[in-house]
């Protein structure tokens, strides 16, 4: 089989940024733009160093994922939810939730236009090997949270992603790409939606 083409985005080449609320920072890791140059997909690592609201985004759906040691309690419908780290927390952008810290931390974003674009977020253990699989249309990507592997020979550490577009990956999903190493993952699927 041959290996596929990965591009891997390091953690020193990421973007960094306000939120658009101005309360925090983010970096951002990749992104594709949609029509009218919108992002149709995003990922980033926030900073949350203190508490308070997240930015209101419209027609956005995110998948919110906590990487540091301290879970955050997320306001979400007039509702708390306590989030540990490492559990997705799925929620509209307009939801703008409060988030309260109990100590600073950082968290992993997918956040994907509405109606246009799918997204799924898994976390995975690798100890040894694992194979890295999605549905055949599907873009993925792999962010490292600890430890490090390779990729199909393509070497990741903490903070780094790859991304396997649908070209560079086997059609049947049943044949994933191998993972070797010892590293806590997430696992991204992002698939474009029929108009």
């Amino acid at each position: 089989m041959p290996i596929p083409q990965i591009r891997r985005i390091a953690r020193a080449d990421r973007t960094r940024m306000p939120w658009a609320n101005g309360r925090g920072v983010t970096e951002e890791i990749a992104r594709a733009a949609g029509p009218g140059g919108r992002p149709s997909w995003r990922l980033s690592v926030a900073e949350l160093r203190n508490s308070g609201p997240f930015s209101p985004l419209a027609g956005i759906d995110r998948v919110f994922t906590v990487i540091g040691d301290s879970g955050v309690r997320l306001d979400l419908g007039g509702a708390a939810r306590d989030i540990e780290p490492l559990t997705p927390c799925v929620f509209p952008g307009e939801e703008a939730p409060g988030c309260t810290l109990t100590a600073p931390t950082e968290a992993f974003n997918v956040m994907v236009e509405r109606g246009s674009v799918r997204a799924t977020v898994t976390p995975v253990d690798v100890t040894g090997a694992t194979e890295i699989a999605g549905t055949a249309d599907a873009l993925l990507a792999v962010f490292v949270v600890r430890g490090s592997g390779t990729l199909a020979e393509v070497a990741a550490e903490p903070g780094d992603c790859l991304l396997l577009e649908p070209p560079a990956r086997p059609a049947a999903p049943q044949h994933g790409t191998p993972f070797h190493g010892t590293a806590r993952l997430l696992v991204v699927e992002l698939v474009t939606t029929p108009e």
